[in-house]
């Protein structure tokens, strides 16, 4: 049960937030994978890469800093097909791809029913009037979103239209985060508060959407994915990274992830990995 959220202001200061995106992985705690880095058949991209054997080389988020664009997947809980391919490939092709999200969109369309259901999120443009593309593989005659280009989304394993509770309120919290800390000056404090926010064991159940997009699972298997912050020992499952990216206006910004290390059951006393790359949008910095 991912969940992400993303604020755009293209509007923004040299040291406002032009760009706050904020994203859980959840996953079985013992699928193996790398930690964020820079890609080394692509220095210009950054995230981590899922390593379980069948989809080694695919990623749930990656960035390129030269193309200024973030994609993300998000799988539709529930759908299970095991013959599918790996969805995590959809945005590694994403990043090394030179087409528009549009573009590529309308690629991904024809051969969409390959992979199991999926939400696809593209913030593009980021180094000037970013776009933020929706796409989802969930009907036969789904078409690329382009939504509005200011202001608050959250995203889960659910299709847009029909958010999980704790998907709306994650995303009034985040904006009442950023009023409190409008600008760079306060970025440690907004950046841990953001944590906090990703690591909320609050649960937010019952929620009608939840209860009927998982099905046929128990009660308290459903509550415990109603929340932020999923933890659950019994499935060998939950929370593994969190993931905190930051663009001011001036096209500077950072991407900081927490990840796992192991994989404990206890989350409580396990080792998280904490890794930041400061990065630029702008072509005449360059960042080492």
């Amino acid at each position: 049960m991912c969940i992400l959220f993303i604020n755009v202001n293209p509007n923004a200061e040299q040291d406002q937030y032009k760009i706050v995106l904020a994203c859980n992985r959840d996953e079985l705690y013992d699928r193996k994978t790398l930690p964020a880095h820079r890609w080394l058949d692509n220095p210009n991209c950054l995230g981590g890469i899922d390593m379980k054997v069948g989809r080694e080389g695919g990623t749930w988020l990656a960035m390129n800093e030269k193309s200024a664009k973030i994609g993300v997947i998000l799988s539709i809980a529930c759908e299970r097909k095991s013959d599918k391919q790996g969805r995590g490939s959809i945005i590694t092709d994403y990043m090394n791809s030179k087409e528009d999200p549009r573009s590529y969109i309308n690629s991904l369309r024809e051969e969409a029913d390959k992979y199991s259901l999926f939400n696809f999120i593209s913030l593009s443009k980021i180094d000037s009037d970013p776009v933020l593309t929706y796409f989802t593989n969930n009907g036969p005659d789904e078409a690329p979103k382009i939504l509005s280009s200011t202001g608050i989304y959250g995203f889960s394993n659910s299709v847009l239209e029909m958010p999980f509770l704790k998907v709306e309120r994650g995303a009034q919290d985040l904006e009442s985060l950023l009023k409190k800390y409008p600008t760079r000056k306060d970025e440690s404090k907004l950046l841990a508060d953001i944590l906090d926010l990703l690591k909320s064991p609050e649960r937010h159940y019952p929620d009608p959407h939840l209860r009927r997009q998982i099905g046929d699972f128990a009660e308290q298997y459903i509550k415990n994915l109603s929340s932020r912050f999923v933890h659950i020992p019994s499935g060998n499952y939950g929370t593994r990274t969190h993931t905190i990216i930051l663009v001011t206006g001036d096209n500077q910004g950072s991407y900081h992830e927490w990840t796992l290390e192991d994989s404990s059951y206890n989350v409580l006393t396990a080792n998280w990995k904490y890794s930041k790359f400061d990065i630029s949008f702008d072509p005449s910095v360059k960042i080492l």
